[in-house]
């Protein structure tokens, strides 16, 4: 089975009937273009069609394509933009990479070549930072799930704790009231003074594990 055609927006108020010619000119099986004249007419296609890929002048009138491809993703509109331009310039291709763009083309050096290369290697971009989004997400939620574990298990072993204190507090005070209750001598006394000190070493454990671990 053939691979579904890429749909390709154009958005050029000036050249999109030509830019739709031009990369036609090369393996037009690969592609289904919409072209449009304004900015209007380009969202609207945008909504019904979901284009995998944007070509976009920019200067667009009132609007900057830089605008416009924000206005793109306020829609939720995920499709790769490529941005041309008839006053390119270095500055202006570093901006709109900066914004967002996947590629720039400076229309003295657009070719159906050069076009169809550019769509393609957006659209794979594209491609890679869905990829890495999801990435992204499968970690942070493996994260969120971590530490909820932590947190689970410190409670326990908090509440452990707790019942283990509690517990060994009426361990030592049972052992107190023997000592000092009766007159035990030699090494029944030193036995029952030894259990208190074991006691109160495990009491110090506890408060020793009760403090929070500094790195």
């Amino acid at each position: 089975m053939s691979a579904s055609p890429i749909r390709v927006l154009f958005l050029d108020p000036r050249d999109h009937a030509q830019l739709r010619t031009c990369l036609l000119q090369g393996n037009a099986h690969l592609f289904v273009v919409t072209a449009c004249a304004d900015v209007d007419e380009a969202l609207a296609a945008v909504a019904v069609r979901h284009p995998d890929v944007v070509v976009m002048e920019m200067q667009l009138g009132d609007e900057s394509g830089i605008r416009t491809l924000r206005m793109l993703r306020s829609m939720h509109c995920r499709a790769p933009v490529v941005l041309t331009s008839r006053d390119g310039d270095e500055q202006t291709a570093i901006n709109a990479l900066r914004a967002g763009a996947a590629d720039y083309i400076a229309k003295e050096t657009l070719t159906p070549a050069r076009l169809e290369r550019a769509i393609l290697f957006a659209l794979e971009r594209g491609r890679i930072e869905e990829r890495l989004a999801k990435h992204r997400e499968n970690v942070d939620a493996e994260h969120r799930a971590l530490q909820q574990r932590h947190d689970d298990l410190r409670a326990s072993f908090d509440t452990t704790m707790r019942a283990f204190a509690t517990a060994l507090a009426g361990v030592r005070a049972f052992l107190t009231t023997i000592v000092d209750g009766h007159p035990w001598e030699g090494a029944q006394r030193e036995l029952l003074r030894e259990a208190l000190s074991r006691c109160d070493q495990a009491k110090l454990l506890v408060g020793n594990l009760d403090e929070p671990v500094t790195t």
